[in-house]
C-alpha cells in the first residue's frame, strides 16, 4: 500500500508562482497603457433604451481581454489599485467628452476615497467635463462604512459638480437600508444576488418588491444588476426597476459607438 503526504508547501509555491505573474502583467500592463475601460450597457426600462453604461476595467494583453477578477486582488495587495482607479477615470472621462447624451459611471472603492492622488484626479476631471451632470459615481461596498462624515464630505463634493451618486451591491454584504438613510446617494443597484432567482423563487420576488417599493418612496432610482434572461427582465419592469444591467441587456465593450 503507498502512502502519500500532503506537503502544503507546494500549493503554497503555485499560489506564488501564480501571483508573481499576475504581478508582471500588471506592472507591464501600466507601463504599456494596456489598462482599458469597457462599457456595460444599462437599458431604461420606461424609454426602452439604453442611454447609460457602466464602465468598467480591463487589462488588454496579445489580443487577450483579462477581468478584474484575474488582477484586482493583486493589484490591491501590491499596492497598484490606485493607479488602476485613476486610468479608468482618466480614460472615462475621455472617451465620453463630447458625448453629450449619454450617461456613465465609474466606481470609486472606500480606500479611493481616503487616496488624495485619486480624489485629485477625480475632482478635476468633474470640474472639467462639459456633462458633469452624465456623470455617476458608484461607491463600492468592499467593507463595512465605519465614517459616514467622511463618506457625506466626498458625496457633497461629487454633487457641487452636478453628479450623482449610486450605491452598488445594494443587498448583500454589509450594505443596507442605514446607508440609504445616512448617505446623500441618488441610485440604488440592487445585487445580483437579489435578481438571480427571481424567476424561480416567488420568495425572491417578494424580498425585491419590497425593497423596490421603499426605496422608491424615497425618490430614489433603482438599477438591477445581473440581468440574465429575459424572464427576469420582463419581471423587473413589471416590479418598477428602472435600469437593467446584465448578459442579456449586453455584455461591456471597448467602445460603444463603432
Amino acid at each position: 500500500m503507498s502512502i502519500f503526504k500532503y506537503d502544503k508547501s507546494v500549493e503554497i509555491k503555485k499560489e506564488d508562482e501564480h501571483h508573481m505573474i499576475w504581478l508582471n502583467k500588471l506592472n507591464t500592463a501600466i507601463i504599456e497603457d494596456k489598462i482599458v475601460p469597457y462599457f456595460m450597457p444599462m437599458y431604461h426600462t420606461k424609454s426602452k433604451k439604453i442611454n447609460k453604461y457602466e464602465t468598467l476595467v480591463r487589462i488588454e494583453e496579445d489580443g487577450h481581454i483579462y477581468t478584474p477578477d484575474k488582477f484586482l486582488d493583486i493589484a490591491i495587495s501590491s499596492g497598484k489599485y490606485h493607479i488602476i482607479t485613476q486610468t479608468v477615470i482618466k480614460k472615462a472621462f475621455a472617451y465620453f467628452k463630447n458625448i453629450s447624451d449619454i450617461k456613465f459611471s465609474i466606481n470609486i472603492a472606500l480606500s479611493d476615497i481616503t487616496n488624495e492622488e485619486t480624489m485629485e484626479v477625480l475632482f478635476e476631471h468633474l470640474d472639467h467635463h462639459k456633462y458633469s451632470s452624465n456623470v455617476i459615481i458608484e461607491i463600492l461596498e468592499s467593507e463595512e462604512i465605519a465614517d459616514f462624515v467622511l463618506l457625506n464630505n466626498f458625496i457633497q463634493k461629487v454633487k457641487s459638480f452636478g453628479a450623482k451618486i449610486a450605491i452598488d451591491d445594494f443587498g448583500s454584504g454589509y450594505s443596507n437600508f442605514n446607508y440609504i438613510i445616512n448617505l446623500d446617494v441618488d441610485i440604488v443597484k440592487l445585487d445580483s444576488c437579489l435578481i438571480e432567482n427571481m424567476y424561480t423563487d416567488q420568495h425572491a420576488v417578494v424580498i425585491v418588491s419590497n425593497i423596490v417599493k421603499i426605496i422608491k418612496e424615497l425618490n430614489l432610482e433603482v438599477v438591477a444588476e445581473n440581468v440574465s434572461s429575459k424572464e427576469i427582465a420582463e419581471l423587473l419592469t413589471i416590479h418598477e426597476i428602472d435600469y437593467l444591467q446584465g448578459f442579456y441587456i449586453g455584455k461591456a465593450k471597448e467602445d460603444i459607438l463603432g
